[in-house]
């Protein structure tokens, strides 16, 4: 059976821990999944070592044959969070192995600043040289880093299976906002 390896902060509370466990809980069918956590909460030092074991832990994985996985999957907010996911971008590559970055953050069209930036450049040569496909969370996020990256894909935050449409009639006038109410969010 296939299988994807989800690398980012899965053991750091947030949004992107919790895509991550959902996707990780329910894979496509016919795959498996798994979870490597990248990221660690705390100071520099918990973040280093965190980042540290997760690249020893890939390189073991991609080294043996029955821990090797068919995709590796990059959650990543901007900054630091990506120059930390390139690492894993070039291993995965390195070993032949596709890689997805799955664009987490509402700032990484500005962290990339214009097409022609030097930050923007050097991110589509990585992107050319590791062979790496990005997914965006929206179509409005899909738009605002196609120009900047290429072809981009968007596909929704998975909703995990517990949460149902409800058939109770509901209160006018009231909305649920899920997330930050921020314009970063979109």
């Amino acid at each position: 059976m296939p299988k994807v390896l989800h690398v980012g902060p899965c053991d750091t509370p947030g949004g992107m821990a919790t895509v991550m466990h959902t996707l990780a809980e329910y894979p496509p069918e016919g795959w498996e999944a798994e979870l490597l956590a990248s990221h660690a909460p705390g100071g520099l030092w918990a973040k280093w070592r965190a980042y540290r074991r997760a690249r020893k832990a890939l390189k073991d994985m991609l080294e043996d044959p029955n821990q090797r996985p068919d995709i590796v999957h990059l959650h990543t907010a901007a900054d630091w969070s990506w120059w930390r996911k390139r690492k894993f971008a070039q291993m995965a590559h390195k070993a032949g192995v596709p890689n997805i970055v799955h664009i987490h953050s509402g700032q990484f069209d500005t962290w990339l600043g214009t097409p022609q930036s030097r930050r923007c450049v050097k991110f589509r040569t990585d992107a050319d040289s590791f062979n790496m496909k990005f997914v965006a969370l929206s179509f409005d996020w899909k738009a605002k880093l196609d120009p900047l990256l290429g072809n981009v894909h968007f596909i929704n935050n998975p909703l995990h299976p517990k949460y149902r449409t409800s058939e109770r009639k509901r209160k006018s006038n009231q909305l649920l906002v899920i997330g930050r109410n921020d314009p970063v969010k979109g």
